[in-house]
C-alpha cells in the first residue's frame, strides 16, 4: 500500500468541536451540551446531553442519566438494572476497542462500585476492591494508586495481583509515566527515577518482573508487534518478545521542513496504522502547527501539512485515522479533515 501525496487534500473543516467519534461514514461530534451525528458528512441527529464527555459503544452514544443513544436506528435505550445501585448518573471512566468502564456511587453503602455493560444493556459489578483505575486493556483492568499496582482479569471478573512498584524494583524512589501497554500476558510500563529511566515488563497474573531495559525510555505506543517511542527526530522501537532496540533517525528528511515528531505528549498526539506514522510537528507559540506522515518502511516523508491554530491555542489536541481520511482536531476546537490518504494499492 503506497501513498500518492499529490492528491491528499482538505475536504472538511468543522467549528466548534470538542470531542469527536468515527465509526465507518458517521462522525459525531460534541460541543458543549450537544451532541451533533453526520453521515456522509450531512448532519442526520442533533442531541441534547448532560454529561461533559463524549464515548461510542457498540454503536450507542451514552447521552447522560443511564440513556443510550443508537445513531443507526435514531432510538433511545437506557440501563437496565442500575435503579438497583443509585440513582446517580454512571460517570465514563475508561475505554478501549471491546469495552467501556463506568463508575457509580452507591450513597447508601457509601461504595464506588466499578461495572462494565454487556450488549443487552445488564450492569456486569466488578469487584469493588479496585483503586483509582487507570488502564483498560484488551484483558487487564489496571489500577496503579501511588505506585502500588494491580491488575484485574475483566473476563474472570477477579483481581490477579497486587504489589508495590517500588518494592518490585527495589527503589526508593519511582515515578510512571505514558501508557501502561499490554502485550500477550505481559504489561511495560516505563519509569524513571533521578537517575535514569527505563521500561520494564511485568507478567499481568504473577506481578513479577520478566524484563527490562535502562538504555531508553518514554511514552510507548504497540503498532506492528513492536513498542514504538519517537523524541525530536527519532523513532526507537523495543521489540516486545527480545527487547532488541532499534532507533531510527528522520533528521535528515524532516529538518528541510523545519519539522519534528517531539516528545509524544499524550496517546493522541501521533497515530501508526500498517507502516506509516502520522504526526504532529510544533513550531512554538505561533499559531501554526503541521501534521505529516512518515513511512516507516522507505524512512520517508511522505506528506505534511500547516494547519492554522486558533490565537491563544498552540496544540493539536487529537489526530485520528480512519479509512483513507485523516481528522486533526486543534485545541481551540477546529477539526481538519483530509481525505485521499490510500490511493494505490
Amino acid at each position: 500500500m503506497e501513498f500518492s501525496n499529490k492528491k491528499i487534500r482538505p475536504c472538511q473543516k468543522i467549528n466548534q468541536v470538542q470531542e469527536f467519534v468515527v465509526v465507518g461514514n458517521y462522525l459525531i461530534i460534541r460541543d458543549s451540551g450537544l451532541i451533533k451525528i453526520f453521515r456522509d458528512f450531512t448532519i442526520v441527529k442533533e442531541l441534547s446531553i448532560t454529561v461533559n464527555y463524549l464515548f461510542e459503544w457498540n454503536n450507542y452514544i451514552h447521552i447522560g442519566e443511564y440513556r443510550f443513544f443508537n445513531y443507526l436506528d435514531l432510538k433511545e435505550y437506557r440501563i437496565k438494572n442500575i435503579e438497583n445501585i443509585s440513582n446517580l448518573a454512571p460517570t465514563f471512566i475508561l475505554k478501549n476497542k471491546n469495552s467501556t468502564l463506568f463508575k457509580v456511587v452507591d450513597l447508601d453503602i457509601e461504595k464506588v462500585i466499578f461495572f462494565f455493560l454487556d450488549d443487552k444493556f445488564n450492569l456486569n459489578v466488578l469487584d469493588h476492591r479496585l483503586i483509582n483505575p487507570r488502564f483498560l486493556n484488551d484483558k487487564f483492568l489496571v489500577s496503579l494508586f501511588r505506585l502500588n499496582f494491580s491488575t484485574f482479569d475483566v473476563n474472570t471478573n477477579s483481581l490477579t495481583f497486587q504489589i508495590s512498584l517500588l518494592e518490585l524494583l527495589d527503589r526508593d524512589s519511582i515515578k510512571h509515566y505514558g501508557e501502561i501497554i499490554e502485550y500477550q500476558d505481559k504489561l511495560f510500563f516505563s519509569l524513571y527515577d533521578d537517575s535514569k529511566s527505563g521500561i520494564y515488563a511485568i507478567d499481568a497474573y504473577t506481578g513479577k518482573l520478566v524484563n527490562h531495559t535502562n538504555e531508553i525510555g518514554g511514552s510507548m505506543k504497540l503498532a506492528n508487534g513492536l513498542l514504538y517511542i519517537n523524541n525530536d527526530y527519532t523513532i526507537t522501537t523495543l521489540n516486545p518478545d527480545t527487547f532488541e532496540i532499534t532507533i531510527n533517525n528522520y533528521q535528515e528528511v524532516l529538518k528541510p521542513f523545519d519539522l519534528n515528531i517531539g516528545i509524544l505528549r499524550g496517546i493522541l498526539d501521533n497515530v501508526i496504522v500498517d507502516n506509516y506514522f502520522y504526526f504532529v510537528s510544533y513550531a512554538g507559540e505561533t499559531g501554526i502547527a503541521s501534521v505529516g506522515i512518515l513511512d516507516l518502511v522507505k524512512k520517508d516523508l511522505v506528506w505534511h501539512s500547516e494547519i492554522s491554530i486558533e490565537e491563544g491555542s498552540y496544540w493539536i489536541k487529537e489526530i485520528q485515522v480512519h479509512d483513507n481520511k485523516l481528522f486533526v482536531l486543534t485545541q481551540g476546537g477546529t477539526l481538519h479533515i483530509f481525505e485521499d490518504l490510500l490511493i494505490i494499492q
